[in-house]
């Protein structure tokens, strides 16, 4: 989660990385988010061929309080790029 409020994984058939949580009232939320997206790349860095421990690296190495993320949305065929802010946030459940 990294303060971003998602959660992520490889998907087993396809190996990309996968957004698979959204917590209510995350920066991850506000920026639209959504479950099953694709994260293509972090902070320009492609996604493709990594292991879930180098995108959690990505997504916390630069120390900056924003990350940018490029998503695919594979059934609108879509490509968006967002920019998160980490902040506090809580979760239930």
């Amino acid at each position: 989660m990294f303060l971003l409020g998602f959660a992520f994984d490889l998907d087993k058939k396809t190996h990309t990385l996968l957004v698979t949580r959204v917590y209510p009232q995350s920066p991850a939320s506000q920026a639209g988010l959504s479950v099953g997206l694709t994260i293509q790349k972090i902070e320009s860095v492609p996604t493709a061929g990594k292991t879930l421990a180098e995108c959690a690296v990505l997504l916390r190495a630069n120390g900056s309080p924003k990350v940018r993320l490029e998503l695919v949305n594979r059934e609108r065929k879509e490509t968006n790029t967002v920019e998160l802010t980490r902040g506090k946030f809580l979760t239930s459940g």
